[in-house]
């Protein structure tokens, strides 16, 4: 019976593998695995929004986007979000670099002397799809938890 039930969930396996996979927009292939899936993130893969469930895109006016080179972006965000990029254990920002191929770093408060007090940066760093993506991704997450924070509105 224990075989039956492997060979059964098997197809499942790789059904979620490829609907995670994601090959196609710039996720990381090869031998990696994806982590479990996001459906907030696969949801960013589809819409191509980073606008919250209620349409409202709160993200988008509290970060300011700086072009450092053709591969290189900076995101000044407030202090008060980037928790919901980290996620608990960092893992939220783990699936967000694995969906969008995208490496991203979180600076410590006060990592450049010219951010405005209660601001941190983030750094984003790969081609300009992924990095859209990834934008796209990290605006969706700070979307539903500030949806989260005040409740949703009718």
């Amino acid at each position: 019976m224990a075989q039956m039930r492997s060979v059964q969930e098997a197809p499942q396996i790789s059904t979620n593998h490829g609907v995670a996979g994601f090959g196609d927009h710039g996720g990381h292939g090869g031998g990696d695995q994806p982590p479990a899936v996001n459906l907030l993130l696969v949801d960013v893969l589809r819409s191509g929004s980073g606008a919250a469930a209620n349409g409202e895109n709160f993200a988008a006016s509290v970060m300011v986007e700086r072009r450092i080179s053709n591969d290189s972006i900076e995101l000044e965000v407030p202090d008060t979000i980037v928790g919901a990029v980290l996620g608990p254990k960092a893992k939220t920002l783990q699936e967000i670099q694995f969906y969008s191929g995208c490496k991203v770093q979180v600076f410590k408060r006060d990592a450049k002397a010219d951010l405005p007090v209660g601001t941190r940066l983030i750094s984003l760093a790969g081609d300009e799809k992924n990095m859209r993506m990834c934008r796209l991704m990290i605006e969706r997450v700070v979307n539903e938890a500030q949806e989260r924070r005040v409740g949703t509105r009718s």
